[in-house]
């Protein structure tokens, strides 16, 4: 049987962080919040402000991430799924055996 990875996980992010919402999500540190976002700037070749961020993942402006970035804050999980996504983790939101029928299906 061939074994299928459902995202591309880095000792940088908690696997807890990446999990649905009804699973046990816990949010993300600050640092973890960081790496991501570095991640989405690498992947996405551009040169994002904290401000285009924070439009991209609804929040309400770059004071709001930056916030989430220093642990003053937590993170939403509507925000944080999109910036996951975004930087190439997956719809953190689904099911990971909904995912791996999915990706199964696609063959």
């Amino acid at each position: 049987m061939e074994s299928v990875s459902l995202y591309n996980i880095d000792s940088d992010v908690s696997p807890q962080s990446l999990l649905p919402h009804a699973q046990g999500w816990l949010p993300p540190t600050g640092h973890e919040i960081k790496h991501v976002l570095d991640r989405l700037r690498v992947r996405q070749c551009q040169a994002y402000t904290l401000a285009d961020i924070a439009d991209l993942i609804g929040l309400a402006g770059s004071s709001e991430l930056q916030l989430c970035i220093e642990d003053r804050e937590s993170i939403g999980y509507g925000p944080w799924a999109i910036l996951c996504c975004e930087a190439g983790y997956g719809c953190i939101w689904k099911d990971h055996e909904q995912i791996l029928a999915e990706r199964l299906l696609d063959r």
